[in-house]
């Protein structure tokens, strides 16, 4: 089970809770920049402590608390504390360096302060004691970022910390993009990044950490190399590369987990130092870059105003109609999306009813269901078998919904486009889709529970692909045949990353067959996804609420 790690992406760590026997008392003459030392932080005005907050430019939990650490700064600012944002890597963008900014270039802040994450913050009395070390508040956890805060740590301790106490509350959670090595082991590898490391990240890597547009690129040795102990805690934990279904039952095309050889060799090459290699080409580039598929045609969706989603998310509905003169067929497709930070996904559907952002229970789309999540990637290429293609009719029709994530701040003139690849001629094999959603049920507090969806299929069919889809208390799925037999399971879920899993071998199914669908959910505290269990989660679009539903992906021959 993966619930009991940590994280989205990407990658998650915290502090250890527990009481300090002794505070961690820091060394007045501790370099800071330029030719000020901790010492001279106080000599102003008669500082009451100096705040040190973490920050990376690539870490998507960093950036997404860009808004809480501004309120926080005028906080501290305002009881008269310095404060300074500690970038813990290089940065490019200059326009992020301001007075109160460091870049720790040599590492000696990190080292020295010990962080553990890039979005831990650390509290400096004016006795040089860290009297407070971890998250601003209980907004960013496991389940995302929640619409609002409920916990105010960061501030209480301020607060206390001016009044000359020691805050309550002395570490908690700070969840983020991992930092450290752990205690580094001697081995030995052969690999090295341009032989092995860059062919591993090629195949199982770049569908999503392409380039600069995804929220962290690894296309390169560099990027790579700057986030190793990010790479490592994630590997090591089975946490990325994200894969849910169960490849024991049965097979998948588009499987990206990675064997337990490659995932051994990865980890010593990290432990051996990560050496580079030889470049294959002299003088060549060595970027990966993501598969590209030709695309041939691209459609812009309508002009959305600007908006802000502050406290909830907001689902934008729009619809396009094509006006094209002839059916086409597409065998490939992209998502462009100007703010993937804000824009957690965008479903577009084809010929059919889509209202308010609601679907109609049984309703079957001849459509395709696009999904692109926060924090995963901008221009994410989506796997479709090779001798596969979706049909868009004649002046097609197109709906879409943008999902929009409460960042507080603005969205100046958001886009997205989609590329497409259009075929010359019919596949083989005509692509459709089964939309299955359960309406009108809830979750209750503290407890678990299953839900059923039962379908009599139409037609002989041939299943090529699932894609379950639930919210922060979704546990795991499966579908199965009355007679027990299974088709699809999965051995855990996690919304933030939503697979389509490609069959190796089709599953033929016959006519009248009845299939059991099941969503399993976990309303518990035990539930590290779920951020109040005490809560009844009733079915609904927002993340607070849940979901039921199966994306189910079948084929007819043409030809």
């Amino acid at each position: 089970m993966i619930k009991y790690l940590l994280f989205i992406f990407l990658l998650i760590s915290c502090t250890h809770f527990g009481q300090h026997s002794k505070r961690q008392k820091l060394k007045k003459n501790l370099h800071l920049k330029g030719k000020l030392t901790l010492s001279d932080a106080f000599k102003y005005h008669k500082k009451k402590g100096v705040l040190f907050i973490a920050r990376d430019e690539y870490c998507p939990i960093s950036k997404k608390q860009t808004i809480d650490i501004s309120k926080i700064r005028k906080e501290a600012e305002k009881l008269n504390f310095t404060v300074f944002e500690v970038y813990l890597s290089d940065v490019t963008n200059k326009l992020l360096i301001s007075d109160g900014a460091i870049v720790d270039r040599s590492g000696e802040l990190q080292s020295e302060l010990k962080f553990s994450t890039t979005t831990e913050s650390i509290l400096v009395n004016n006795e040089y004691e860290v009297v407070y070390r971890g998250a601003i508040n209980d907004k960013f956890s496991l389940a995302g970022n929640l619409p609002e805060e409920g916990q105010l740590y960061l501030s209480n301790a301020l607060n206390d910390t001016a009044a000359g106490k020691y805050p309550k509350l002395f570490i908690t959670k700070a969840y983020g993009c991992e930092l450290e090595l752990p205690v580094k082991r001697v081995v030995k590898t052969k690999w090295t990044y341009e032989k092995d490391v860059k062919n591993l990240f090629s195949k199982k890597c770049m569908i999503c950490h392409f380039d600069k547009q995804s929220s962290i690129p690894l296309g390169n040795y560099k990027e790579v190399k700057q986030r190793v102990a990010m790479i490592r805690y994630v590997v090591d934990n089975n946490i990325m590369p994200p894969w849910y279904a169960d490849s024991n039952h049965r097979k998948y095309k588009n499987n990206y987990e990675l064997s337990k050889s490659e995932k051994t060799n990865l980890l010593n090459w990290i432990d051996a130092g990560s050496p580079e290699g030889e470049k294959s080409l002299a003088g060549g580039k060595s970027d990966l870059k993501r598969k590209n598929a030709n695309f041939n045609y691209s459609i812009d969706m309508p002009s959305i105003p600007d908006l802000v989603a502050d406290r909830k998310p907001i689902f934008y509905d729009l619809k396009l109609e094509l006006n094209n003169e002839e059916g086409f067929w597409v065998s490939a497709y992209d998502l462009n999306l100007s703010d993937p930070e804000a824009m957690h996904h965008v479903t577009m559907y084809v010929d059919q009813i889509h209202e308010k952002g609601f679907f109609k229970e049984k309703l079957q789309f001849l459509s395709q269901y696009l999904y692109i999540s926060t924090g995963i990637s901008n221009n994410r290429f989506h796997y479709i078998p090779e001798g596969h293609a979706f049909y868009v009719p004649k002046k097609a029709k197109l709906f879409f919904s943008v999902h929009i994530e409460p960042t507080g701040r603005p969205l100046i003139k958001p886009k997205v486009s989609i590329n497409l690849k259009k075929l010359d001629r019919p596949p083989m094999y005509k692509l459709l889709t089964s939309y299955h959603y359960k309406v009108g049920f809830e979750i209750p507090a503290n407890s678990k529970k299953t839900l059923r969806h039962f379908w009599r299929v139409p037609e002989d069919l041939e299943l090529i692909s699932v894609s379950p889809h639930m919210h922060l208390t979704g546990e795991k799925s499966k579908i199965y045949y009355k007679n027990g037999e299974t088709i699809y399971r999965d051995l855990d879920f996690f919304y933030k990353f939503n697979n389509t899993y490609y069959f190796e071998e089709i599953e033929k199914i016959r006519k009248n067959e009845t299939l059991v669908l099941e969503n399993y959910f976990d309303n518990t505290k035990g539930n590290p996804w779920n951020p109040k269990p005490n809560q009844i989660k009733v079915e609904g679009l927002f993340s607070t609420n849940e979901m039921a539903m199966f994306v189910l992906q079948y084929r007819k021959k043409l030809y």
